[in-house]
Protein backbone atom coordinates (compact mmCIF):
# COMPACT_ATOMS: atom_id res chain seq x y z
CA UNK A 1 0.00 0.00 0.00
CA UNK A 2 1.36 3.44 -0.89
CA UNK A 3 2.84 5.25 2.09
CA UNK A 4 3.01 2.13 4.23
CA UNK A 5 5.94 2.17 6.63
CA UNK A 6 8.74 -0.31 5.98
CA UNK A 7 9.19 -2.72 8.92
CA UNK A 8 12.35 -1.94 10.88
CA UNK A 9 13.64 -5.47 10.23
CA UNK A 10 13.99 -4.72 6.51
CA UNK A 11 14.60 -0.97 6.65
CA UNK A 12 18.04 0.34 5.75
CA UNK A 13 19.51 3.83 5.78
CA UNK A 14 22.41 2.77 3.55
CA UNK A 15 23.21 -0.04 1.14
CA UNK A 16 25.27 -1.69 3.89
CA UNK A 17 22.21 -2.37 6.05
CA UNK A 18 19.59 -2.53 3.29
CA UNK A 19 17.57 -5.75 3.32
CA UNK A 20 17.70 -5.84 -0.48
CA UNK A 21 21.29 -4.72 -1.12
CA UNK A 22 23.33 -5.65 1.95
CA UNK A 23 24.62 -8.97 0.57
CA UNK A 24 26.32 -7.02 -2.23
CA UNK A 25 28.26 -5.05 0.40
CA UNK A 26 28.88 -7.63 3.10
CA UNK A 27 28.24 -11.20 4.16
CA UNK A 28 26.11 -12.92 6.74
CA UNK A 29 29.24 -14.20 8.49
CA UNK A 30 30.75 -10.74 8.83
CA UNK A 31 27.47 -9.19 9.94
CA UNK A 32 27.20 -11.83 12.67
CA UNK A 33 30.69 -10.98 13.94
CA UNK A 34 30.15 -7.21 13.85
CA UNK A 35 26.52 -7.00 14.96
CA UNK A 36 25.61 -4.96 18.03
CA UNK A 37 24.81 -8.14 19.97
CA UNK A 38 28.19 -9.64 19.12
CA UNK A 39 29.95 -6.41 20.07
CA UNK A 40 28.21 -6.25 23.44
CA UNK A 41 28.92 -9.94 24.05
CA UNK A 42 32.61 -9.31 23.31
CA UNK A 43 32.59 -6.50 25.88
CA UNK A 44 30.92 -8.81 28.39
CA UNK A 45 33.50 -11.52 27.67
CA UNK A 46 36.17 -8.95 28.52
CA UNK A 47 34.51 -8.04 31.82
CA UNK A 48 34.17 -11.72 32.74
CA UNK A 49 37.76 -12.54 31.75
CA UNK A 50 39.04 -9.55 33.73
CA UNK A 51 37.17 -10.61 36.86
CA UNK A 52 38.52 -14.17 36.60
CA UNK A 53 42.07 -12.92 35.96
CA UNK A 54 41.89 -10.67 39.00
CA UNK A 55 40.50 -13.54 41.06
CA UNK A 56 43.51 -15.65 40.08
CA UNK A 57 45.88 -13.06 41.58
CA UNK A 58 43.77 -12.55 44.70
CA UNK A 59 42.20 -9.15 44.05
CA UNK A 60 38.63 -10.24 43.30
CA UNK A 61 36.88 -12.95 45.39
CA UNK A 62 36.55 -16.13 43.33
CA UNK A 63 32.83 -16.36 44.08
CA UNK A 64 32.36 -12.84 42.72
CA UNK A 65 34.30 -13.69 39.56
CA UNK A 66 32.13 -16.79 39.00
CA UNK A 67 28.97 -14.73 39.44
CA UNK A 68 30.22 -12.07 37.01
CA UNK A 69 31.13 -14.72 34.45
CA UNK A 70 27.73 -16.36 34.74
CA UNK A 71 25.84 -13.07 34.37
CA UNK A 72 27.95 -11.73 31.50
CA UNK A 73 25.63 -12.86 28.71
CA UNK A 74 24.10 -10.49 26.17
CA UNK A 75 20.66 -12.07 26.69
CA UNK A 76 20.79 -10.73 30.26
CA UNK A 77 21.24 -7.17 29.03
CA UNK A 78 18.63 -4.79 27.58
CA UNK A 79 20.29 -3.25 24.52
CA UNK A 80 17.61 -0.53 24.18
CA UNK A 81 18.19 0.46 27.82
CA UNK A 82 21.94 0.53 27.22
CA UNK A 83 21.42 2.73 24.18
CA UNK A 84 19.21 5.11 26.16
CA UNK A 85 21.83 5.45 28.90
CA UNK A 86 24.57 5.89 26.30
CA UNK A 87 22.63 8.73 24.68
CA UNK A 88 22.38 10.37 28.10
CA UNK A 89 25.92 9.77 29.41
CA UNK A 90 27.98 9.70 26.19
CA UNK A 91 29.98 6.83 27.66
CA UNK A 92 29.59 3.54 25.75
CA UNK A 93 30.81 1.15 28.48
CA UNK A 94 29.23 2.63 31.62
CA UNK A 95 25.74 1.44 30.56
CA UNK A 96 27.16 -2.07 30.10
CA UNK A 97 28.83 -2.01 33.52
CA UNK A 98 25.67 -0.73 35.19
CA UNK A 99 23.51 -3.33 33.44
CA UNK A 100 25.87 -6.12 34.47
CA UNK A 101 26.04 -4.90 38.05
CA UNK A 102 22.25 -4.82 38.19
CA UNK A 103 22.23 -8.59 37.55
CA UNK A 104 24.55 -9.29 40.48
CA UNK A 105 24.41 -9.26 44.27
CA UNK A 106 26.19 -6.28 45.83
CA UNK A 107 29.21 -8.32 46.98
CA UNK A 108 29.91 -9.28 43.36
CA UNK A 109 28.65 -6.17 41.58
CA UNK A 110 31.30 -3.92 43.10
CA UNK A 111 34.08 -5.93 41.41
CA UNK A 112 32.82 -5.45 37.85
CA UNK A 113 35.29 -3.45 35.70
CA UNK A 114 37.86 -3.26 38.51
CA UNK A 115 41.02 -1.48 37.40
CA UNK A 116 39.85 -1.06 33.78
CA UNK A 117 38.77 1.89 31.68
CA UNK A 118 36.19 1.99 28.89
CA UNK A 119 38.75 1.89 26.08
CA UNK A 120 40.36 -1.24 27.57
CA UNK A 121 37.07 -3.07 27.17
CA UNK A 122 36.20 -1.63 23.76
CA UNK A 123 39.59 -2.23 22.14
CA UNK A 124 39.93 -5.72 23.59
CA UNK A 125 36.39 -6.48 22.47
CA UNK A 126 37.33 -5.32 18.97
CA UNK A 127 40.34 -7.65 19.06
CA UNK A 128 37.98 -10.56 19.84
CA UNK A 129 35.80 -9.62 16.85
CA UNK A 130 38.84 -9.19 14.60
CA UNK A 131 40.09 -12.63 15.63
CA UNK A 132 36.83 -14.12 14.35
CA UNK A 133 37.15 -11.98 11.22
CA UNK A 134 40.55 -13.49 10.42
CA UNK A 135 38.93 -16.93 10.14
CA UNK A 136 36.26 -15.69 7.74
CA UNK A 137 38.90 -14.04 5.56
CA UNK A 138 41.11 -17.15 5.58
CA UNK A 139 38.13 -19.26 4.53
CA UNK A 140 37.38 -16.89 1.66
CA UNK A 141 41.01 -16.85 0.50
CA UNK A 142 41.13 -20.66 0.59
CA UNK A 143 37.94 -21.07 -1.42
CA UNK A 144 39.01 -18.57 -4.07
CA UNK A 145 42.48 -20.11 -4.34
CA UNK A 146 41.04 -23.60 -4.81
CA UNK A 147 38.78 -22.36 -7.62
CA UNK A 148 41.67 -20.57 -9.31
CA UNK A 149 43.92 -23.64 -9.07
CA UNK A 150 41.28 -25.67 -10.93
CA UNK A 151 41.06 -22.94 -13.56
CA UNK A 152 44.86 -22.66 -13.95
CA UNK A 153 45.25 -26.41 -14.46
CA UNK A 154 42.36 -26.60 -16.91
CA UNK A 155 43.75 -23.77 -19.03
CA UNK A 156 47.49 -24.27 -18.69
CA UNK A 157 47.71 -24.55 -22.50
CA UNK A 158 44.92 -22.14 -23.48
CA UNK A 159 46.62 -19.44 -25.53
CA UNK A 160 45.71 -15.79 -25.27
CA UNK A 161 47.38 -12.49 -25.98
CA UNK A 162 49.37 -10.86 -23.22
CA UNK A 163 48.83 -7.11 -23.00
CA UNK A 164 51.21 -4.40 -21.89
CA UNK A 165 50.12 -0.75 -21.73
CA UNK A 166 46.75 -1.85 -23.09
CA UNK A 167 48.28 -3.23 -26.29
CA UNK A 168 48.70 -6.82 -27.41
CA UNK A 169 52.21 -8.08 -26.69
CA UNK A 170 53.21 -11.75 -27.11
CA UNK A 171 51.21 -14.91 -26.31
CA UNK A 172 50.71 -16.30 -22.82
CA UNK A 173 48.30 -18.91 -21.53
CA UNK A 174 45.25 -18.30 -19.39
CA UNK A 175 46.74 -20.81 -16.94
CA UNK A 176 49.81 -18.58 -16.56
CA UNK A 177 47.65 -15.50 -15.97
CA UNK A 178 45.64 -17.27 -13.29
CA UNK A 179 48.81 -18.65 -11.68
CA UNK A 180 50.01 -15.07 -11.20
CA UNK A 181 46.79 -14.36 -9.28
CA UNK A 182 47.21 -17.49 -7.15
CA UNK A 183 50.76 -16.54 -6.20
CA UNK A 184 49.62 -13.08 -5.11
CA UNK A 185 46.76 -14.49 -3.04
CA UNK A 186 49.24 -16.77 -1.26
CA UNK A 187 51.45 -13.78 -0.45
CA UNK A 188 48.44 -11.94 0.90
CA UNK A 189 47.56 -14.88 3.11
CA UNK A 190 51.08 -14.88 4.54
CA UNK A 191 50.87 -11.15 5.23
CA UNK A 192 47.60 -11.68 7.05
CA UNK A 193 49.01 -14.59 9.08
CA UNK A 194 52.13 -12.62 10.02
CA UNK A 195 50.00 -9.73 11.30
CA UNK A 196 48.11 -11.84 13.85
CA UNK A 197 50.63 -11.62 16.69
CA UNK A 198 50.71 -7.81 16.40
CA UNK A 199 46.98 -7.27 15.89
CA UNK A 200 45.35 -9.81 18.21
CA UNK A 201 46.41 -8.19 21.47
CA UNK A 202 44.38 -7.26 24.55
CA UNK A 203 44.41 -3.84 26.14
CA UNK A 204 44.55 -3.48 29.92
CA UNK A 205 46.25 -0.56 31.58
CA UNK A 206 43.55 1.43 33.29
CA UNK A 207 42.95 5.15 32.99
CA UNK A 208 46.14 6.12 31.13
CA UNK A 209 47.89 2.78 30.66
CA UNK A 210 50.04 2.77 33.80
CA UNK A 211 47.94 0.22 35.74
CA UNK A 212 47.62 2.74 38.56
CA UNK A 213 44.67 0.88 40.09
CA UNK A 214 46.40 -2.49 40.21
CA UNK A 215 50.08 -1.64 40.68
CA UNK A 216 52.80 -4.14 39.86
CA UNK A 217 50.36 -7.04 39.94
CA UNK A 218 48.69 -5.50 36.91
CA UNK A 219 51.14 -7.18 34.54
CA UNK A 220 50.11 -10.58 35.89
CA UNK A 221 46.46 -9.63 35.51
CA UNK A 222 47.08 -8.55 31.94
CA UNK A 223 48.74 -11.87 31.08
CA UNK A 224 45.88 -13.91 32.55
CA UNK A 225 43.27 -11.60 31.03
CA UNK A 226 44.77 -12.11 27.57
CA UNK A 227 45.09 -15.88 28.00
CA UNK A 228 41.44 -16.25 28.93
CA UNK A 229 40.42 -14.42 25.76
CA UNK A 230 42.86 -16.25 23.50
CA UNK A 231 44.75 -13.02 22.77
CA UNK A 232 48.31 -11.79 23.11
CA UNK A 233 49.30 -8.95 25.43
CA UNK A 234 51.40 -5.84 24.80
CA UNK A 235 54.96 -5.33 25.98
CA UNK A 236 53.93 -1.91 27.33
CA UNK A 237 50.28 -1.27 28.25
CA UNK A 238 48.83 1.75 26.46
CA UNK A 239 45.56 3.19 25.20
CA UNK A 240 47.17 4.58 22.05
CA UNK A 241 48.23 1.58 19.96
CA UNK A 242 46.07 2.25 16.94
CA UNK A 243 48.75 0.85 14.66
CA UNK A 244 47.54 -2.66 15.51
CA UNK A 245 44.04 -2.19 14.11
CA UNK A 246 45.37 -0.02 11.29
CA UNK A 247 47.72 -2.82 10.19
CA UNK A 248 44.82 -5.25 10.05
CA UNK A 249 42.71 -2.89 7.97
CA UNK A 250 45.55 -2.06 5.61
CA UNK A 251 46.30 -5.74 5.01
CA UNK A 252 42.61 -6.28 4.25
CA UNK A 253 42.74 -3.29 1.91
CA UNK A 254 45.70 -4.83 0.10
CA UNK A 255 43.87 -8.16 -0.20
CA UNK A 256 40.89 -6.27 -1.60
CA UNK A 257 43.24 -4.69 -4.11
CA UNK A 258 44.30 -8.14 -5.31
CA UNK A 259 40.70 -9.19 -5.81
CA UNK A 260 39.95 -5.90 -7.54
CA UNK A 261 42.81 -6.56 -9.98
CA UNK A 262 41.43 -10.03 -10.75
CA UNK A 263 37.89 -8.68 -11.13
CA UNK A 264 39.06 -5.87 -13.41
CA UNK A 265 40.86 -8.40 -15.61
CA UNK A 266 37.69 -10.47 -15.96
CA UNK A 267 35.68 -7.30 -16.62
CA UNK A 268 38.07 -6.11 -19.33
CA UNK A 269 38.48 -9.50 -21.01
CA UNK A 270 34.69 -9.76 -21.28
CA UNK A 271 34.48 -6.71 -23.54
CA UNK A 272 32.68 -7.50 -26.79
CA UNK A 273 35.74 -6.90 -28.99
CA UNK A 274 38.00 -9.04 -26.75
CA UNK A 275 35.59 -11.74 -25.53
CA UNK A 276 38.18 -14.01 -23.88
CA UNK A 277 36.66 -14.43 -20.41
CA UNK A 278 33.20 -14.33 -18.89
CA UNK A 279 31.83 -14.26 -15.38
CA UNK A 280 28.47 -15.63 -16.50
CA UNK A 281 26.76 -18.79 -15.28
CA UNK A 282 23.33 -20.27 -15.89
CA UNK A 283 20.51 -18.13 -14.58
CA UNK A 284 22.34 -14.81 -14.57
CA UNK A 285 20.78 -11.94 -16.53
CA UNK A 286 22.97 -9.41 -18.32
CA UNK A 287 20.63 -6.56 -19.22
CA UNK A 288 16.94 -5.88 -18.66
CA UNK A 289 16.74 -3.93 -21.95
CA UNK A 290 19.27 -5.58 -24.31
CA UNK A 291 19.20 -9.39 -24.27
CA UNK A 292 22.41 -9.67 -26.29
CA UNK A 293 24.41 -8.04 -23.48
CA UNK A 294 26.19 -9.93 -20.70
CA UNK A 295 27.10 -7.12 -18.33
CA UNK A 296 29.92 -8.15 -15.94
CA UNK A 297 28.30 -6.52 -12.92
CA UNK A 298 29.74 -8.96 -10.37
CA UNK A 299 33.30 -8.13 -11.42
CA UNK A 300 32.47 -4.45 -11.47
CA UNK A 301 31.04 -4.72 -7.96
CA UNK A 302 34.31 -6.16 -6.66
CA UNK A 303 36.17 -3.16 -8.07
CA UNK A 304 33.61 -0.83 -6.46
CA UNK A 305 34.01 -2.51 -3.07
CA UNK A 306 37.78 -2.07 -3.26
CA UNK A 307 37.32 1.63 -3.94
CA UNK A 308 35.04 1.93 -0.91
CA UNK A 309 37.58 0.15 1.29
CA UNK A 310 40.51 2.14 -0.10
CA UNK A 311 38.69 5.41 0.63
CA UNK A 312 38.58 4.48 4.32
CA UNK A 313 42.29 3.79 4.64
CA UNK A 314 43.09 7.43 5.41
CA UNK A 315 40.58 7.52 8.27
CA UNK A 316 41.99 4.28 9.70
CA UNK A 317 45.52 5.70 9.58
CA UNK A 318 44.27 8.61 11.69
CA UNK A 319 43.74 6.03 14.44
CA UNK A 320 47.52 5.66 14.57
CA UNK A 321 47.85 9.41 15.07
CA UNK A 322 46.62 9.49 18.66
CA UNK A 323 47.75 12.42 20.79
CA UNK A 324 48.48 12.42 24.53
CA UNK A 325 47.61 9.19 26.39
CA UNK A 326 44.24 9.10 24.63
CA UNK A 327 42.46 11.16 22.02
CA UNK A 328 38.79 10.99 21.08
CA UNK A 329 39.46 12.72 17.73
CA UNK A 330 41.13 9.61 16.31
Amino acid sequence: RAGRAVPEAIAGATAFDSFYLKDRYGSRAMRAIWSDRAMVQAWLDCEAALAHAEAEVGIVPKAAARAIGKAARVENISLPAMREEFDRTWNPILPLVNALRARLPENAAKWVHWGATSKNIMDTGSAIQIKATYEVVYDGLDRIERALVVLARKHRDTLMAARTHGQQAIPVTLGYKVAVWIDEIRRQRRRLRESETRVLVCEFGGAVGTMAATGRIGLRIQERFAARLGLGYPTIPTKTAGDRFAEFFLVLSSISGTFSKIAAAIYNHQQTDIDELSEFSVGKVGSSAMPHKLNPVASGSVVLLFRLIKARAAAVLDYVHCEWEDDHRQ
